[in-house]
């Protein structure tokens, strides 16, 4: 999926926003999970500082299967 230009940078600053305000709010951490399949939203976050720290499963059940 590619980002129209006019939201270029727009979750940059929302991520900003975020982490702002868990800093105002004294938060020492900050985690955010995304696939193992997304390189875009890897680059995305280590771009803003984040660091890959562990790889985990995704599990995934219907609930309307009996």
């Amino acid at each position: 999926m590619l980002v129209d230009d006019e939201a270029r940078g727009l979750g940059g600053h929302v991520l900003s926003a975020a982490v702002c305000e868990a800093r105002e709010r004294s938060y020492r951490h900050g985690a955010i999970a995304a696939g193992t399949d997304n390189d875009r939203i890897f680059a995305f976050y280590s771009h803003h500082g984040f660091q890959a720290v562990d790889w985990t499963y995704e599990f995934v059940r219907e609930l309307n299967a009996q």
